[in-house]
């Protein structure tokens, strides 16, 4: 998600075309700077991003002091756990979601899907195919010559395992979101990135450059 201070006059992904937003990030190839980049050089959006804080904390600090006036790259449940009273007393907005699938109840509040807003095809392709790497949070991996029976069982219990009420409560009581990605959904994600066209890396790359907006 990208989050912006609710007095910075930037409420909307419509905003972001129009008006400059300040934002806080960490080093390249760190989410909460390059997520801004790819909306700025595909969607035509204006961050502004003061590189080189340390983490989210640290950012999250520079948005109280008014140093900054937003974030991106922050998953909702992070978002939550760490200043959930930001999004209840209305202090943050969410602006745009920086994921292929996108949270369903960010959806029906109005909030977009970067996805969505994409000028073409290709560009939507170039967008998911950076926001591929948040399907594997934390794989589990086997070896190849591991028995295919043997592997069935292990996805099965896992996904049984992540589907178990207890647990589902506990998360609930700790404000984390259980979303399990079956292996079988993930090695066809893998099948797919190695049959990326060398064109559409290189694209990429290009998207993920930061240049600050006039």
């Amino acid at each position: 998600m990208c989050y912006a201070r609710a007095d910075s006059g930037v409420t909307s992904a419509v905003d972001l075309s129009k008006r400059v937003l300040v934002i806080g990030g960490s080093a390249d190839g760190a989410s909460t700077r390059d997520q801004p980049a790819v909306q700025n050089n595909l969607l035509g959006h204006k961050f502004r991003i003061v590189a080189g804080y340390p983490g989210s904390r640290e950012i999250f600090l520079a948005i109280e002091k008014n140093e900054v006036s937003g974030i991106c790259g922050l998953g909702l449940p992070a978002m939550r756990q760490q200043r959930a009273d930001w999004l209840d007393k209305g202090f943050l907005k969410i602006l745009t979601q920086d994921n292929a699938r996108g949270d369903p109840k960010v959806t029906a509040l109005g909030v977009p899907r970067t996805v969505d807003l994409a000028k073409s095809e290709e560009d939507r392709r170039v967008m998911e195919l950076i926001y591929s790497q948040q399907d594997f949070g934390r794989p589990f991996l086997m070896a190849p010559e591991t028995p295919p029976d043997r592997l069935a069982a292990l996805r099965r219990a896992f996904m049984q395992a992540l589907g178990d009420k207890d647990l589902l409560a506990e998360a609930e009581r700790l404000k984390l979101d259980v979303n399990p990605v079956s292996g079988e959904e993930l090695q066809g994600i893998v099948t797919k990135l190695f049959e990326t066209p060398p064109e559409m890396i290189e694209r990429a790359k290009r998207a993920l450059t930061y240049k600050a907006p006039e």
